[in-house]
């Protein structure tokens, strides 16, 4: 007996989820749950007698009691809900596997020129009811998104990301049919033959981090084939390095490997820095970030076209990947991005032991243009987009410039120099309500990082402590 299917829907308010959950449930055959039809009568019902959160999570509960039910009658299902929380995915996960169904998520995600002409359609046209539980405002929706609202890891659960601003389907569902778990005898389609993994057509991204995991220990397994350029990339479309420290390579090191920034070997004795998910290495030396490295805080990435914002290397390098098409660079190729900006030396892939953040290393990362990947900055707590710093540990993102700071400057608006601080020794917010730059005597933000002087309890914006630099 074939396996039910459980399709969830993700994404954030007004991104298309329904309309696209309404299709694909006819598509594949599936009975649709839809979160909106359960938490809108309990939120009227209730008369502000429970709490919104209390309410949503009845909700969820409800609906996966549902879904469980019709996966032991062995029915497709399709559930259309935000699963913005962690808590929420891993529930639903537990469901399938009780009833040994397979899960697949479907992820919505417009460009935002669309996404605001929608939300801006919305306003005043939805009805009074669950009105607690809908964002109104393309405000609200950046707000959201600068805060990573809903932006977790799904481990090995196969997740399809999907451009709902496409004016066709037709595209996406030629990816979809040969992605999903195969239809069922009794569907009025037959299954069609799988596909790779990981494709880029038309807006739509396929994502399997199991085949990524079976293409890894394959590669494991042929390590003697590489290209010139370096180790075999496994998965590198969609997949971004995430460097660990090898501390102990008389173990781990593959001797015939090179690293993956200047081609030399690694010396069987060092430290080396290994991606989790591929062969891509590094020497200690070609991975961190020398002491001398600073940027200011208005200085452009040197490979960002000024006008466009496009990418602009004087060099391109192919990642080594074979699902890069005619092996060469692609700018859609996450793995072409890293490396080329590597063996340019722009940014280093690592940056240890940071005065502000000493706990864990920052990794870089770079996105594509199209991904529309939109953060808030830790250090000073204003948007970014495509090229950051990452601590995976404490989930934190980091502008460029903020991460390459120096560590010491001499400023105009001090006798002493002044030195990097993540915040004041002596602030304390349950002491105090509101705190001021000692500079420019305007209020600044505790959370936000500092130049401070301890011997004089000195604390100046970051942009101020250059203002007034000599």
């Amino acid at each position: 007996m074939a396996k039910p299917k459980l399709i969830s829907m993700k994404g954030l308010p007004c991104t298309g989820k329904t309309t696209l959950a309404k299709k694909l449930a006819v598509e594949n055959d599936c009975l649709l749950v839809e979160l909106d039809d359960i938490l809108y009568p309990i939120a009227d019902g209730s008369r502000n007698t429970l709490k919104d959160e209390v309410i949503n999570e009845i909700s969820y509960q409800v609906a996966r009691n549902m879904v469980a039910k019709h996966l032991k009658m062995a029915h497709n299902v399709l559930l259309d809900c935000p699963l913005s929380h962690q808590s929420h995915f891993d529930l639903l996960r537990q469901v399938a596997v009780h009833a040994n169904a397979e899960l697949v998520i479907v992820e919505c995600r417009p460009q935002d020129f669309k996404w605001k002409e929608w939300i801006n359609q919305r306003q005043g046209t939805s009805s009074s009811s669950g009105a607690q539980f809908k964002t109104e405002t393309w405000e609200e929706i950046k707000k959201l998104k600068g805060e990573r609202y809903g932006d977790y890891e799904t481990g090995n659960i196969r997740k399809v990301i999907v451009d709902t601003t496409m004016p066709s389907l037709k595209a996406f569902d030629e990816l979809l049919s040969s992605t999903l778990p195969s239809r069922g005898k009794n569907s009025r389609r037959s299954p069609r033959s799988r596909s790779p993994s990981h494709k880029i057509k038309k807006g739509v991204r396929i994502i399997d981090s199991r085949s990524n995991r079976d293409s890894a220990r394959r590669s494991n397994r042929d390590g003697d084939r590489r290209t010139k350029s370096g180790p075999r990339q496994v998965g590198a479309l969609n997949h971004h390095h995430v460097l660990n420290i090898v501390n102990q390579p008389s173990q781990e090191t593959d001797k015939r490997a090179s690293c993956s920034g200047c081609r030399k070997s690694i010396p069987g004795d060092s430290a080396f820095y290994r991606c989790n998910q591929c062969r891509f290495q590094l020497h200690k030396s070609c991975a961190e970030a020398p002491a001398n490295l600073e940027r200011q805080l208005d200085e452009k990435l040197p490979f960002l076209d000024p006008e466009t914002n496009d990418y602009r290397f004087p060099k391109k390098y192919w990642c080594g990947s074979s699902e890069c098409e005619e092996k060469q660079f692609s700018k859609d190729c996450l793995g072409c991005l890293f490396k080329t900006q590597l063996r340019c030396g722009f940014l280093p892939p690592v940056v240890p032991n940071h005065p502000c953040h000493p706990k864990h290393p920052l990794l870089l990362h770079i996105f594509r243009g199209r991904d529309n990947k939109d953060f808030k900055c830790r250090a000073c707590s204003e948007r970014g987009d495509s090229v950051f710093y990452k601590c995976k540990a404490c989930d934190i993102y980091l502008h460029v410039n903020c991460t390459l700071l120096p560590r010491i400057v001499k400023s105009k608006c001090h006798m002493d120099t002044l030195s990097l601080f993540k915040s004041s020794p002596t602030d304390d917010p349950d002491m105090y309500d509101e705190f001021y730059c000692d500079a420019c005597e305007r209020e600044r933000n505790p959370k936000n990082w500092i130049y401070y002087c301890e011997g004089c309890d000195f604390a100046t914006h970051l942009d101020c402590a250059f203002t007034y630099t000599d």
